[in-house]
């Protein structure tokens, strides 16, 4: 049977949370970009600025970001206009062609001011984690997990101490990730436990909580290591025995994942869906308080000391291929053909009948945006026509490698010719 080359697609991934910035969600855009760069897919990525990195930079083959000049608000987000960034944001979208929007996060303002105007420029849009507070029909969901790259999460006991149970943290110092649940546990286990420590690694606004904490437990068995890039998180992990995770509200939770990879018993929160990531038996599941997490984390610590916990190497082994990344790309690319297929219509009246599903108040204001936001791509496509907007050339590794190699070869020839040649055409052309 003769096989079809597949639909390539243009894709915008939009989110506030992305490189320099560390997290599962930038750590998921970048991977998930590679793979669908590898499957012939074009990707942009837009997000904000970042201290002075601002405007187009190229990653690695030729993943191309938008760091759009807009300061984020709070929390690494920008501040919700839904307006003011609309010129800037057609512009790019227009100029490289895009098809599909593909908003991360659903507390990203430029995932969804993203979104909301390519729906009004008639593209194809994909959100991510906004099924139950967007109210979405189930038959539309397509449900993708994470994934991890298991040859960096390998367990290394050596790098363990033998005395002493380490519990590692590691998560953005917030609200959502359950940091006021932390200080009650920690002093309740270290009261009870001489022999476990625990090392925290991350920053954010709820850290001086912590802090008090470690300056009443004293540094040595509370350690704050602040923000810690993604390529040190292995690091970290192999230095404890036990990993801690307090989150209020999580799809996925990637950390738990790495964690149970590098051999570490995992303590989590039953929230969201954290309860289908792992099996059971690589998992101790609490309710969000601290008693509860106080009672299962005193299991994981007995289970330590005897003896009777899951061998590392045989963790590993059984999270190697449960999540990678060719099968994630494979199953968004499906979701990417279903899309665009999809015939919802872009019609401004059609956009505020489905609105108005809303409620009352929520659903006229979002029929005022929308209008306005119609309004204004009008007079945008007047001052700057469509037909006018220069579209940008794909990337080719290929072409770009050879344009590099030619240029090369173009500067050694020229510093090849010798000076006193380089004269004699000088004074030729000065006498022409």
């Amino acid at each position: 049977m003769a096989s079809f080359p597949r639909k390539k697609h243009v894709v915008c991934m939009a989110s506030d949370f992305f490189y320099p910035n560390v997290g599962g969600v930038e750590e998921h855009i970048f991977q998930l970009s590679q793979c669908l760069i590898s499957c012939g897919h074009k990707i942009i990525i837009l997000t904000h600025s970042y201290g002075d990195r601002v405007g187009v930079r190229y990653l690695t083959n030729g993943l191309k970001v938008y760091y759009l000049p807009i300061q984020p608000f709070y929390n690494q987000s920008v501040l919700p206009t839904f307006i003011t960034s609309l010129p800037l944001l057609r512009n790019v979208l227009l100029r490289e062609g895009v098809t599909i929007v593909h908003g991360h996060s659903a507390f990203s303002t430029i995932a969804h001011e993203t979104m909301n105007l390519g729906r009004a420029l008639g593209l194809k849009v994909i959100k991510e984690n906004t099924v139950l507070r967007a109210n979405v029909e189930p038959e539309k969901v397509s449900v993708i997990p994470n994934a991890l790259d298991t040859l960096m999460f390998k367990p290394d006991l050596s790098k363990r101490p033998t005395d002493k149970i380490n519990v590692i943290i590691l998560s953005r110092l917030q609200y959502r990730k359950g940091v006021d649940l932390q200080p009650p546990v920690i002093k309740h286990i270290c009261k009870k436990y001489p022999q476990v420590n625990f090392i925290i690694g991350g920053d954010g606004p709820k850290r001086s909580l912590l802090e008090e904490v470690r300056d009443y437990l004293g540094i040595e068995r509370v350690q704050l290591l602040g923000a810690l890039p993604h390529s040190e998180v292995h690091k970290v992990l192999v230095l404890g025995h036990i990993f801690l995770n307090t989150s209020l509200t999580e799809a996925f939770c990637i950390a738990i994942c790495e964690a149970v990879c590098s051999g570490l018993q995992v303590v989590s929160t039953c929230v969201g869906g954290i309860p289908e990531v792992l099996p059971p038996h690589l998992i101790y599941l609490a309710e969000p308080t601290s008693s509860s997490l106080i009672e299962h984390l005193e299991k994981a610590i007995e289970r330590e000391m005897d003896g009777t916990r899951c061998d590392p190497m045989r963790m590993h082994e059984e999270m190697r291929n449960i999540y990678t990344w060719s099968d994630i790309a494979v199953r968004t690319e499906k979701v990417y053909d279903a899309v665009s297929e999809d015939n919802l219509s872009s019609c401004l009246a059609d956009r505020a009948k489905r609105y108005r599903r809303c409620g009352f108040l929520a659903g006229t204001f979002m029929i005022f945006l929308i209008s306005l936001q119609s309004l204004l791509l009008k007079i945008c496509d007047w001052k700057w026509p469509i037909e006018n907007i220069d579209i940008v050339p794909d990337y080719h590794a290929d072409s770009f490698l050879a344009t590099e190699n030619n240029f090369k070869n173009c500067s050694t020839s020229l510093h090849c010719i010798p000076k006193k040649s380089k004269k004699k055409k000088n004074k030729k052309l000065k006498k022409n």
